[in-house]
């Protein structure tokens, strides 16, 4: 699902070059190379990536800091499930606004608070939050949207992933209960 959805979103042409940060085991960048896409995948865990090179052995890989990273250099960025790790997201999209040529993409997601699964667990008792690494666990639609606001973008679209058990159910916001909530921007 989640695959499928990034390939919807994804421009579409020959040599575009894609940057996909934050790639810890190189998931969504060997399914982009499989599919013809001219893709690096970066993640700061040395681990992560040595594990992502031996399951994915002729996709690009590296080490390093995203703040190291010249993003003029790339047609397409993908960040999916970073920024919840990032300590000072502003500063990220700062650089990235500051950094996109015309014309390039960004694709990211971020966890929804609200997602009909954590408001299950909070429910009964439980902490939705199990990752500890995290340094914000979720967002909102409307956190999102004050987030890319400012930002001088030609094109922004939010949408979301829908959860699995609303995916058949008429509801009335389906987007409120979801379990990512997916943004696009152009510059």
């Amino acid at each position: 699902m989640k695959l499928n959805k990034i390939l919807k979103l994804m421009p579409r042409g020959k040599g575009l070059k894609v940057i996909d940060i934050g790639c810890h085991f190189g998931e969504v960048t060997s399914f982009l190379h499989h599919r013809g896409y001219n893709v690096l995948g970066i993640d700061i865990d040395p681990k992560a990536i040595s594990i992502a090179k031996r399951r994915h052995k002729n996709t690009k890989f590296k080490a390093i800091d995203v703040y190291r990273i010249d993003f003029s250099r790339y047609d397409i960025i993908i960040a999916w499930g970073l920024f919840e790790y990032v300590y000072d997201l502003r500063k990220l999209m700062l650089k990235l606004e500051k950094e996109m040529r015309p014309g390039a993409t960004i694709i990211f997601s971020v966890p929804n608070v609200c997602s009909f699964s954590k408001r299950i667990k909070c429910l009964f008792g439980f902490n939705p939050n199990r990752d500890k690494t995290a340094v914000s666990y979720s967002f909102t639609f409307k956190q999102i949207g004050k987030l890319i606001m400012p930002l001088k973008f030609e094109k922004k679209e939010i949408t979301y992933i829908p959860a699995d058990c609303m995916r058949n159910i008429c509801f009335p916001m389906p987007r409120n209960f979801s379990v990512e909530i997916i943004v696009k921007m152009i510059k």
